[in-house]
């Protein structure tokens, strides 16, 4: 399942598609205009995202395997791409998310990785 949103640079949803809709359980009206850290699962550390801003606005691809909440209180994990448009060396549209979801617990052997504050890789146990 391809999951598609898109957000401006404060964070807030501007689009999302259908099965984004479908798995997280919110709706089009609920998730629109919202800040996209609504579906951040607790379990995610607030550094993975710090180094999400930090690589988007510096014109960089970031892929990171996380874990999202769903409105019903349950989570699936994605393995999500987050970059921006470009032409040429100028950002012409807002940051895309493209995340591969796996529902609940199927995580197929792989554990979420971020980044701690001083920049190095970590395991992040949950």
């Amino acid at each position: 399942m391809q999951l598609i949103s898109t957000t401006d640079f404060k964070g807030q949803i501007t689009y999302v598609n259908h099965e984004f809709i479908k798995i997280s359980g919110f709706s089009w009206d609920e998730l629109t205009g919202r800040p996209h850290n609504l579906i951040r699962h607790p379990d995610m550390p607030p550094a993975a995202f710090k180094n999400l801003w930090q690589t988007i606005k510096a014109g960089g691809v970031w892929h990171q395997l996380g874990k999202n909440r769903c409105k019903n209180g349950d989570h699936y994990w994605m393995d999500a791409s987050v970059t921006s448009v470009y032409a040429g060396d100028e950002i012409v549209d807002l940051p895309i998310n493209l995340h591969h979801a796996h529902r609940g617990n199927n995580r197929q052997g792989r554990e979420p990785v971020s980044m701690d504050d001083r920049g190095k890789d970590r395991e992040v146990a949950i």
